[in-house]
């Protein structure tokens, strides 16, 4: 899942998994729609951008669930439960290395994201929503079953600038510049990443399980006008 609030111009990258925009490349952006909204994208396996842009239109300074699934070789978007639309995703994803939040990981300096992300989690081999659905507004996410990524959805093990993996596979999270946790989140007093849209901060990791064919991204996000 992932989540996370941006200062909404076009083309700040959410999370990416390239160096090099190649087949099995996924990105998930935010593009500036007018002066207070904007549009989510998904750009996949090295062809156009993007495959798709949300219907939706999302305020600024709010925050929005985003569910990314892929299943059956389709990749489905989801804002705040509601189905955005759908593409075929071809190939796989690429393997277990070079994920990068907050900018994009062929670009960093021209893709940068201004903001908050929460509850930032990858479950491999399960499609967890296939209709529309109410996110969880109450609770931070859980590890369930499956789940190869869970990050910066409590408090308790987190400091300023400590990135924790509680998905159980204790994947390292590596502090690029100044990005930096504090305690904001949909849930109230829990915790999220800030990053200030300088081109070095940033978060990059390596996943100790590879994504598979059927997978979920989720997270929570709150742009800043």
């Amino acid at each position: 899942q992932f989540a996370t609030l941006i200062s909404y111009r076009s083309g700040s990258s959410l999370i990416n998994n390239y160096t090099t925009w190649t087949s099995g490349s996924l990105g998930f952006f935010a593009g500036h729609a007018s002066g207070d909204t904007t549009k989510y994208q998904i750009s996949y396996n090295g062809s156009g951008f993007p495959n798709l842009t949300s219907t939706s239109t999302i305020k600024y300074n709010q925050w929005a669930h985003i569910a990314i699934v892929r299943k059956s070789g389709t990749i489905t978007l989801y804002i705040n439960g509601v189905y955005e639309g759908s593409f075929s995703g071809g190939a796989a994803l690429n393997g277990s290395g070079n994920w990068t939040i907050g900018t994009a990981g062929d670009a960093l300096v021209g893709y940068t994201v201004t903001g908050y992300m929460s509850d930032i989690r990858i479950t491999n081999g399960t499609a967890l929503y296939t209709s529309n659905f109410v996110p969880q507004f109450t609770n931070p996410l859980t590890a369930v079953a499956n789940t190869t990524l869970l990050t910066l959805q409590t408090n308790g093990a987190h400091n300023n600038s400590t990135f924790k993996d509680e998905s159980g596979f204790n994947n390292i999270i590596t502090r690029s510049g100044n990005a930096t946790n504090g305690t904001f989140s949909p849930y109230g007093d829990n915790w999220s990443y800030y990053f200030d849209g300088s081109s070095t901060n940033y978060l990059t990791l390596t996943l100790a399980q590879s994504p598979g064919t059927t997978l979920t991204f989720e997270a929570w996000v709150d742009p800043i006008a």
